[in-house]
């Protein structure tokens, strides 16, 4: 089915050859359409060698190249949608299809540079029914981390954006004006909703109180609309669905994998109509909702970022230089700074990945259109050419390793949580680019886990035992 899929893919794009392209254009169409060969051929390989599993971080990475790279540019040749205002953005496409592909295959080197991450198939040797005492531990720390957490996300809501309690609390049936896109000095607390998510995880794993689970869940769900940022649903429901089937060692099936994914497109697509009514107060609307066009606008605005990325790597470095890992390890310092107590904190629009960006597209794009570029291309104006090759294979290395997570004989339901999380966080980590933001994502993302590890831990041996009773 797989292959099928693949293959029909291709002949799509190969028969609808656009006859208006220029000669440039043509060029990129088929690159593009031979990066597509060779990325969809890496996939089908692997796939009958029985060397990827639907569950490992290289499946993520394969899904993003394909959609992101390749099928979502093919689209805009084929719509001739390759300007933005009068700035013509497809002139890099060749330059950078070629690097992102070998790149590609240099972070397959080194993800299975590991042995390991040979292994598609190997049995869960944790713990997952804990004693009564563990549960109810686990429990109290999580209800507490959820609180704090949640209170946190509220303080910045109310006294940061200007929505009412009221507003909050009622899911936005009580409209009022507020504006999200403020710059106010309790702003670093909105990075405190995302640690909500680990603890809600323990609790829908371990508590017996639905009522409890519902409420927790609403509340959680309501945080994030009123941000508005839809890829913290992917993490949110995504890591529980995964880690069911984990500890099941099961996968899906096709079906369920598809309704799966309908089930987010739309939700996608409704919260993308809805999000600037619920960020500004205006309350949750769909009055002149219209599925079609929603449903292709929330697909261009999440995939056009790759033209950014074009003008960045035909720009770069024959007009401006690259940054040489200033963005990478050293913005990451300062951007967590709160801004009440460093009120000379430099904001976003300093950001070596948004000058950039601004520079090459040839104007505001960031302010204009709200746009953002992918990860690969931060990795391209910090390092250039060759530290994008040697970056992706640094990348594949890192996967490799938290792949084991839940492949290690001595894992447990902590390593399972934060495997889940990686695996679900990779879809925000590649298509948006900004170190800063990203290593702070992933440090309130897993770090509620290693407070609930710290105070719970789970030996090898009580997880053994713990396994053979479960195995009964």
């Amino acid at each position: 089915m797989l292959h099928l899929a693949l293959f029909s893919i291709f002949s799509y794009f190969l028969l609808n050859f656009p006859a208006h392209l220029s000669a440039g254009e043509t060029v990129s169409y088929n690159t593009l359409l031979f990066s597509y060969f060779l990325i969809a051929g890496s996939l089908s390989f692997l796939k009958l060698r029985n060397l990827i599993d639907m569950f490992e971080p290289i499946s993520m990475v394969i899904f993003i190249s394909l959609f992101l790279y390749v099928i979502s540019p093919m689209i805009f040749l084929i719509r001739h949608e390759t300007f933005i205002e009068t700035f013509y953005m497809f002139k890099g496409c060749t330059t950078a299809t070629i690097l992102y592909t070998i790149s590609y295959f240099s972070f397959l080197l080194g993800y299975y540079k590991n042995k390991y991450t040979r292994q598609t198939a190997v049995k869960i040797k944790s713990g997952y029914l804990l004693s009564k005492f563990k549960t109810t531990k686990i429990l109290l720390i999580s209800y507490i981390g959820w609180s704090i957490s949640f209170a946190l996300s509220l303080i910045y809501y109310v006294f940061g954006s200007g929505m009412s309690l009221g507003y909050v609390l009622l899911f936005s049936l009580l409209p009022n004006e507020a504006n999200y896109n403020i710059e106010t000095p309790l702003k670093f607390l909105i990075n405190f909703s995302w640690s909500m998510i680990p603890f809600w995880i323990y609790i829908m794993l371990y508590s017996h109180n639905k009522l409890v689970k519902i409420v927790l869940t609403m509340y959680t769900t309501a945080i994030f609309m009123y941000g508005g940022n839809r890829f913290i649903f992917i993490i949110l429901f995504g890591s529980l669905f995964v880690i069911n089937y984990i500890l099941k060692n099961k996968r899906p099936s096709l079906k369920l994998v598809s309704l799966v994914l309908l089930s987010l497109i739309i939700s996608f697509v409704i919260l993308g109509y809805a999000r600037n009514g619920i960020r500004s107060g205006l309350g949750f609307s769909l009055s002149t909702f219209n599925p079609i066009d929603e449903l292709y606008t929330t697909f261009y605005t999440n995939s056009n970022i790759v033209m950014p990325f074009y003008c960045i790597v035909d720009k770069m470095p024959r007009l401006f230089p690259h940054d040489w890992g200033y963005g990478y390890f050293i913005e990451p310092f300062y951007y967590f700074l709160p801004r009440i107590l460093f009120p000379w904190k430099p904001g976003l629009e300093t950001a070596d990945i948004v000058v950039a960006m601004n520079r090459c597209s040839g104007f505001d794009i960031s302010k204009t259109y709200g746009m953002a570029t992918p990860n690969f291309s931060e990795l391209y104006i910090e390092f250039g050419y060759l530290g994008c090759i040697i970056g992706m294979f640094l990348f594949g290395l890192i996967l490799s390793k938290i792949k084991t997570l839940y492949t290690f004989k001595k894992t447990n339901i902590h390593y399972i949580i934060i495997y889940a999380i990686l695996f679900t966080a990779l879809f925000q980590l590649l298509i948006r680019g900004y170190m800063a933001t990203n290593v702070y994502l992933i440090i309130f993302l897993i770090g509620p886990v290693y407070i609930v590890r710290y105070f719970c831990p789970i030996s090898v041996k009580y997880s053994r035992i713990m396994f053979r009773r479960n195995s009964r």
